[in-house]
């Protein structure tokens, strides 16, 4: 996120953009999963429920708790439940 912040900035744009154009989300949400190609089965049903309108906040999430937290074994069901809080 810190990376996409970064280039945002460079090219005097914001978080907005990918919130206004559905094209630039799907792009977004394509390179992402290709983050993921090696746990594709793995994270894929969470990527798939990141949405153009919360996804900054799915995203830093999804990232706390699967990479930043010790996986324990209810990690990706609660990842799961706070996605489609929203």
């Amino acid at each position: 996120m810190e990376v996409l912040q970064d280039r945002l900035q460079t090219l005097g744009i914001d978080w907005t953009v990918f919130e206004e154009d559905p094209l630039l989300f799907f792009i977004l949400i394509q390179r992402l999963s290709g983050k993921f190609r090696g746990n594709i089965r793995r994270y894929g049903p969470l990527l798939s429920l990141i949405n153009q309108r919360h996804w900054r906040w799915q995203i830093e999430m999804m990232w706390e708790v699967l990479f930043n937290r010790p996986i324990q074994e209810d990690s990706y069901s609660l990842t799961e439940i706070l996605i489609n809080l929203l």
